[in-house]
């Protein structure tokens, strides 16, 4: 256990306040509800001493309760909390987004970055994925900070989607597979997971999607990328996914066809770039393995002639972009040195093909044993694809092009580490999926010791790698950063690597920590590091402004208006007012309207509870904090919510739990 100064997580903090609320919603009398009751009775037990628990503990509990919010479809209870999902698993394809109630902009890094000949924001972005499928999808996490988009494949005809489910956690999957042992992009894995399967770990998880390559009509996603398109600002960039297929039996020559013929309807549009969906591990062929076709990029003259054909035809109208999937540096440097004069850019990796399965056995879609898995497990391939592109320009001066990697990405460390080993740009989907707020921690966690600019990439590139895009060995390493060997050796794998996005930039930090002056740190930089910049309050506080505003939202609908207030208390309008001007009662203002929270009210209704006068005055009129307060399971008053007490006439034992928090309130 830690002690009493650790820090409590806000979005638990609100979680937990929400659950004991609705815990006492559910019946009794019905089997099901008694047994969620119970569950949740049990969960909440440790909600009463938050600051009694460890970091690690707080996160097992919010996993755990939002893990009964997940399967009981409490949708509203995790995103009045703060805790967004933006796709949600548990429902069909297609879907509309979240409402993104907070629109204020994020902290701007300057804009000293570039991708495909334009001059953008922070360089994080969203693949081509359900996240990207429609311009209120991109417009929704645009405004979540993210720069970069791939409008999601479309094709030259309609195409429906898998049938429901289509996305789904895995079962442990919390940590990245090795890369020496996938040795293909269909590496037979085996994987579990199903509908009720919920992630283990809020920011190393694992998940697989088997959606096929659904598409609207042309005439349909042509005017939505037009939409999309005027919805961005200047500082971001859309490309557009596109793909062509071919029904079996078909010469080889059709699938070119259908990629120029889709390919002439992109460039209608008016997207600034056209990437080539080469690597889709998720389209049906009753003839291959497993009822799954390999990706076109593992067939490396189709890939040449299809990327070929499409390139006459756009004419260096728009740069294009080869999406590979993963493949080992021996199949993927023949491959690259094929298509790179061809193309402006390349992406990678896609999803890996694995077998998903239930605790059973069952498919876990169903008629389709294969689909692709994202997230953790993937990560250490997609840095080992940058790296090897990476490597491959360093070794050869004739080709040259830009890099967005993807794979795995699911903390701010994850970009960082792309974007040394050589990305222009990085995506994520399976981290935006549970984590909007993805952009926002970057630019929150923005300091000297994270590339800020290209130029800061190109020293830590130096840096971490040899010429040849392999790791530096402890002694290169210690030489480079000026520091004992053991140092270095402290932060390498079993095999002396540096394998991970965290293991390198602890090693960045370890030589960029403030001058000490004898045993004293920098006065200027606290015990923790220098203090937090204007940029990164600011970003700080946006986060704050938002769950408040979830939280306000929240509290509203639990609230009357002052009319109905007076008609069950039996009072004149103009009383109620007054007393809600001098803070007698709990009132605030939402949307330009008074409120007045109905806890505030005795069972029966029609008359107050008393000391609301004191309570807010110890709160400083904050009917937010005021309310939260009132309603949550106190320790001091043997796990019951203050508002009991006061109903039972006991505020001298509320007055003594409140002057425990250093408030004078009666």
């Amino acid at each position: 256990m830690s002690d009493s100064t650790t820090t409590i997580d806000n979005r638990l903090r609100s979680l937990t306040q929400r659950l004991c609320r609705r815990v006492d919603a559910l019946p009794v009398d019905l089997p099901t509800e008694r047994l969620m009751r119970e569950e949740l009775t049990r969960l909440l037990s440790a909600g009463s001493r938050l600051r009694e628990l460890s970091e690690s503990e707080q996160e097992s509990l919010r996993v755990e309760l939002e893990r009964f919010c997940f399967v009981n479809d409490w949708d509203d209870v995790l995103r009045t909390s703060g805790i967004i999902h933006p796709y949600r698993f548990r429902q069909g394809f297609p879907q509309q987004p979240p409402d993104a109630f907070l629109e204020a902009p994020l902290v701007d890094f300057p804009r000293s970055w570039s991708l495909l000949g334009r001059e953008i924001g922070f360089p994080i972005g969203v693949p081509a994925s359900v996240l990207t499928s429609t311009a209120k999808w991109i417009d929704y996490f645009a405004k979540h900070g993210f720069n970069v988009f791939t409008y999601k494949t479309v094709r030259s005809a309609r195409t429906p989607a898998y049938a429901f489910p289509n996305w789904v956690f895995l079962e442990g999957s919390t940590e990245p597979l090795a890369v020496g042992q996938i040795d293909s992009a269909r590496a037979a894995i085996r994987v579990r997971g199903n509908r009720d399967t919920y992630l283990q770990h809020l920011r190393a998880f694992s998940t697989a999607n088997s959606f096929g390559v659904p598409s609207e009509d042309p005439a349909v996603w042509r005017e939505d990328v037009e939409r999309a398109l005027g919805l961005l600002g200047d500082d971001k960039l859309l490309i557009l996914s596109v793909m062509g297929s071919a029904e079996p039996g078909e010469p080889a020559a059709a699938l070119r066809e259908d990629f120029i013929r889709v390919t002439e309807e992109a460039l209608r549009t008016g997207a600034p770039a056209i990437e080539l969906n080469l690597s889709c591990p998720n389209t049906a062929d009753a003839s291959a393995r497993d009822g799954i076709a390999p990706p076109l990029c593992t067939n490396v003259a189709a890939t040449v002639e299809v990327i070929a054909a499409v390139a006459e035809v756009v004419a260096g109208a728009v740069p294009l972009v080869a999406k590979l999937s993963y493949l080992p540096f021996s199949q993927l440097e023949p491959l690259v040195g094929a298509i790179a004069p061809y193309v402006a850019a390349i992406s990678g990796i896609n999803t890996l093909q694995v077998q998903v399965e239930e605790d059973g056995g069952a498919e876990t879609f169903p008629g389709r044993r294969a689909a692709g898995m994202s997230g953790v497990a993937i990560r250490d391939l997609g840095l080992d694809f940058v790296r090897s592109l990476n490597r491959m320009k360093v070794e050869n001066d004739a080709i040259d092009f830009e890099v967005i990697g993807m794979g795995g990405v699911m903390t701010t460390e994850d970009v960082d580490a792309l974007l040394v080993a050589g990305a222009s740009a990085v995506q994520t989907a399976t981290a935006a999926s549970a984590n909007p707020y993805l952009a926002r921690e970057l630019s929150e966690s923005r300091s000297a010791r994270r590339p800020s600019d290209e130029a800061r990439l190109a020293e830590l590139r130096e840096l971490l790698y040899a010429p040849d895009g392999s790791f530096r060995t402890a002694g290169e390493l210690a030489d480079h950063l000026d520091v004992a060997e053991e140092e270095v050796e402290r932060q390498l794998n079993p095999a002396g690597e540096v394998d991970s996005p965290r293991r390198f930039f602890e090693l960045v930090a370890l030589i960029e920590q403030p001058a000490e002056a004898g045993s004293d740190h920098d006065p200027e930089s606290g015990p923790w590091g220098p203090p937090p910049s204007v940029e990164a309050t600011a970003a700080t506080d946006i986060l704050d402004q938002e769950l408040r505003h979830s939280e306000l939202e929240t509290l509203a609908s639990e609230s009357l208006p002052p009319r109905e207030l007076a008609r069950l208390t039996h009072w004149e309008l103009a009383e109620v007012e007054s007393r809600s001007r001098l803070g007698l009662i709990v009132s605030f203002e939402y949307e330009g309207e008074r409120r007045l929270p109905v806890w505030q009210l005795r069972d029966e209704g029609g008359e107050l509870l008393p000391g609301l006068e004191a309570l807010n005055r110890a709160f400083g009129n904050d009917a937010l904090a005021v309310s939260q307060w009132a309603l949550s399971p106190n320790p001091q008053l043997g796990g019951r919510p203050p508002r009991e007490l006061l109903q039972r006439g006991e505020s001298d034992r509320v007055e003594i739990a409140l002057s425990k928090l250093g408030a004078a309130a009666f």
